[in-house]
């Protein structure tokens, strides 16, 4: 008998070890890591020739030999691209691959290719079109750099590259479309040359953008967050002052100036310009985020607060976790199980449902669908444990059979 309970405490544990234990992947992301990992293998083969084909000490034909073995592993990565044109995360690790081993004119089709997939996807496009604008600024085409930079910008306001390329590409569009001739300034007999306009604003017309302003309160409300993080209220209040007076259909400029007023303590003002925010843009986390806390600053009721703050955290889930500690602090029931309050009382509604239909108590029922539930999601590691305890009863027979006989003779 001992025998036999070991036995099925081994049998027991295989299965459950196969059966509980860390899944495999699944084919698709086991053939999506296998060509990543191939793009990454050839970028690191080219950085190590690199140096070798660099050195003047190489023997010229070493170099060759090198050479040929560069070109080899660019034509690698290309290919891991071509094999793949309706896969965006392919293109765009392979325009980015060739971009970082410095063949900008081989990643741009690449790049191209993730713009045409990633439409109507503005985080996608955002950041194809940033891949592009930085391929295009490596080549010195500033103004289409710009170009495709800012509509990154228009796309996706917080991409801090798309910012970061725009700002240094329309910089020296700006400085190239405005370069006055050498003793054009003011002198005797020559009045003062103009003001230049904005960079940000010329460089927008220079790029063909069609809405600088838009774009302009874009880069105003990047810096106004900055500004903010780094405690400055009064700077992030300016900057998000002059967002909204560039573009006045800006909700980000308004959700600025309503962070940056509660920074200061102004909470009347912080729930004016989030609840203009909110206007101009219903499904804006940030701003009926900002609203919440504006509100609860000047001590509305828990339930108009938790209402703003729900929504937000379902637009934008990082703010989930935030959400349920304002919850439990405001002592709200179950505000800490990562369930909205409307998930629960659907949950709750099911359950009573459950229970009328197949009679009994509510938590005699709710216990049996528990339990049912489990024992049909674990369906498999049952018949595999039932088939390894009849394993083992066969194997513990057939040594009682055999056992028997030798004890006859």
């Amino acid at each position: 008998m001992s025998i036999f309970a070991v036995l099925m405490v081994f049998a027991g544990t295989g299965n459950i070890g196969h059966t509980q234990g860390t899944p495999k992947p699944s084919p698709v992301q086991v053939a999506e890591d296998d060509w990543a990992d191939d793009v990454q293998e050839q970028v690191r083969e080219i950085e190590d020739i690199r140096p070798k084909i660099e050195d003047p000490g190489t023997p010229p034909e070493d170099k060759a030999k090198y050479e040929a073995a560069r070109e080899a592993a660019v034509s690698n990565i290309e290919a891991v691209g071509q094999k793949r044109p309706e896969n965006f995360k392919a293109q765009m690790a392979v325009g980015k691959a060739l971009l970082d081993v410095s063949e900008p004119g081989r990643a741009l089709p690449f790049a191209d290719q993730a713009v045409t997939l990633s439409q109507d996807k503005p985080k996608q496009e955002a950041a194809a079109r940033t891949l592009r604008g930085t391929i295009l600024q490596g080549q010195g085409d500033y103004p289409a750099a710009a170009r495709e930079c800012g509509r990154a910008m228009e796309l996706d306001p917080r991409n801090a590259t798309a910012f970061s390329c725009f700002q240094l590409t329309s910089g020296r569009t700006a400085s190239n479309a405005s370069v006055a001739p050498v003793g054009a300034g003011a002198g005797p007999g020559r009045p003062p040359p103009a003001p230049a306009p904005d960079a940000v604003e010329q460089a927008a017309v220079v790029a063909g953008l069609t809405d600088g302003a838009a774009l302009k309160a874009a880069g105003l409300v990047e810096t106004g967050a900055t500004k903010l993080k780094l405690g400055d209220a009064h700077g992030a209040l300016r900057l998000g002052e002059r967002a909204a007076a560039a573009d006045p259909r800006s909700a980000r400029a308004l959700v600025i100036q309503s962070q940056a007023q509660h920074a200061l303590k102004r909470y009347a003002e912080a729930l004016k310009a989030a609840e203009a925010a909110a206007g101009l843009d219903p499904m804006s986390a940030a701003a009926l985020w900002a609203r919440a806390k504006a509100r609860e600053s000047l001590g509305h009721p828990w339930e108009a607060i938790r209402q703003d703050m729900e929504k937000a955290a379902r637009l934008d889930p990082s703010l989930m976790s935030a959400f349920e500690q304002e919850a439990a602090r405001h002592g709200a029931p179950g505000s800490t199980s990562g369930t909205s309050g409307d998930a629960r009382g659907a949950a709750e509604s099911g359950s009573q449902a459950a229970a009328r239909t197949s009679g009994g108590s509510p938590a005699k029922n709710i216990l049996s669908g528990a339990l049912n539930a489990q024992s049909w999601g674990k369906r498999k590691y049952l018949l595999a444990l039932i088939g390894s305890v009849g394993l083992c009863l066969v194997i513990m027979a057939g040594f009682w059979i055999v056992w028997r006989r030798k004890t006859a003779e």
